[in-house]
């Protein structure tokens, strides 16, 4: 990047959030954009909240197509996902095939290549992507006489470049790092953490997602580009006290399960166990002047809602919409309309996800359930 440069918007996260923001605000808003794809917490960096390959449900060709993306996701030939099943609440296996869903099957995501793909499209459509940099500890301040931001980007321990911005997007996903640095807080419903590995060879398993209750928690599994990722899902403090992220551990107790350890015979652990976060949270502020906070970043779902990418997706491009209101018009109504609504977009989802896990009593004096079960 030029030692100085200035763009009307800069997005921090080159996950799906950012990418959709990105993406919307350059191709139907005509503003000058800087993606940061790459900035230490993002959604697509290393250490992104979520394993590599994951799932994608049916309904979502009217968002790829808003987006301007169906051509090349459709070209990137992703697994098709042909159905779910999961023992929730019993030990006797529910299935939803898609072949009765009126927008037909859905798809196994291979995460790294899917962001690449949205990273390259907001590229075409004249967003500027900042790959390898990320902000320096300066502190950040929004200077209310000019309405911009002066953002000192660092590589390598160096200072790569000064930006000067009307708007700030923080997409960097549960981190949440730009919003945390305004000094927001994150409050969360629960520290539930996924505890993951690759296992066997590509094609090794069914084309189906499989999800099974457990004493201390929840496991899926689900095919993808390496092999079959499988996750332990529970609460931080269980998965410490059970010793879940040492590998025999982890193999043995998958292999009491009653169902994944069928899927999963004669497929040995490829690599090392990734833990990440999946926590359910949200900002308590979600935009302010000159800036605002989108995906994950803005609230984060469990996992077990399966909402992860087209959430991510449609948040981006309504953060879109709330920024182009107010960089036209200097007033901040679409940014607090964006906020309120994320706020009942959450409390919904809370309720919904507390409806869920009461389904499941199986082992009500475990803590990962009854903690669970409090509240309904």
């Amino acid at each position: 990047m030029r030692q100085s440069a200035a763009y009307d918007v800069v997005v921090f996260g080159g996950g799906p959030a950012g990418a959709a923001a990105a993406l919307t605000l350059s191709r139907h808003g005509n503003w000058t954009v800087a993606l940061v794809a790459r900035d230490g917490g993002d959604e697509a960096s290393s250490r992104r909240s979520g394993p590599e390959a994951q799932t994608l449900s049916p309904g979502v060709d009217a968002l790829f197509g808003y987006l301007g993306i169906a051509d090349a996701f459709a070209s990137a030939a992703h697994p098709r996902l042909f159905g779910t099943a999961a023992a929730w609440g019993s030990n006797v296996p529910r299935t939803r095939d898609f072949i009765f869903s009126p927008f037909g099957a859905g798809w196994h995501l291979d995460r790294r290549r899917f962001d690449r793909m949205l990273t390259g499209a907001a590229s075409a459509a004249g967003t500027t992507i900042l790959d390898a940099v990320a902000l320096t500890d300066r502190p950040l301040r929004f200077d209310q006489k000019t309405g911009t931001w002066g953002l000192s980007l660092g590589r390598h321990g160096g200072v790569a470049g000064t930006i000067r911005t009307r708007f700030v997007v923080d997409a960097t996903g549960r981190r949440a790092s730009l919003a945390r640095r305004l000094g927001v807080r994150r409050p969360r419903i629960d520290r539930l953490v996924a505890v993951t590995a690759t296992l066997g060879q590509p094609g090794a398993a069914d084309r189906t997602t499989f999800v099974e209750a457990c004493e201390h928690g929840w496991w899926y599994a689900t095919p993808g580009a390496g092999g079959v990722t499988v996750a332990f899902l529970s609460d931080a403090d269980v998965v410490r006290k059970t010793s879940m992220t040492t590998p025999a551990v982890w193999e043995r107790a998958l292999a009491s399960t009653l169902h994944l350890r069928e899927r999963t015979r004669g497929l040995s652990l490829n690599g090392r166990l990734r833990i990440h976060a999946a926590d359910s949270s949200r900002l308590a502020q979600a935009a302010g002047e000159g800036w605002i906070a989108t995906g994950d970043a803005a609230a984060a779902h469990d996992p077990l809602s399966s909402s992860g990418v087209p959430r991510a997706l449609a948040s981006g491009a309504s953060a879109a919409h709330a920024i182009d209101t107010y960089l036209r018009s200097n007033r901040c109504d679409a940014l607090d309309a964006y906020a309120a609504a994320q706020v009942r977009d959450f409390d919904a989802y809370a309720r919904m996800r507390s409806a869920y896990y009461a389904v499941e009593r199986r082992w009500p004096s475990a803590p990962f359930w009854s903690r669970r079960h409090a509240h309904t």
